[in-house]
């Protein structure tokens, strides 16, 4: 694979992980890394998010991983 292309695999790939997270607080929507919009959220919503913004979530106490 060229360089070019290894790089859009990983991009790919990283965009399309995602994991079921569970909404602490409410959450009005958002456009993820894969440039699609989720939400609104409420508290004890359930969803399948990007990986790299539940991470990003979850380290503010948003949201809580259930698997990844």
């Amino acid at each position: 694979l060229s360089t070019a292309r290894k790089y859009v695999s990983l991009e790919e790939s990283l965009f399309a992980h995602k994991i079921l997270v569970r909404f602490i607080r409410e959450v009005p929507a958002f456009v993820g890394v894969d440039l699609k919009t989720y939400g609104p959220f409420k508290p004890e919503d359930l969803a399948y998010i990007p990986a790299v913004n539940a991470e990003a979530l979850a380290k503010r106490n948003v949201v809580e991983l259930l698997e990844g």
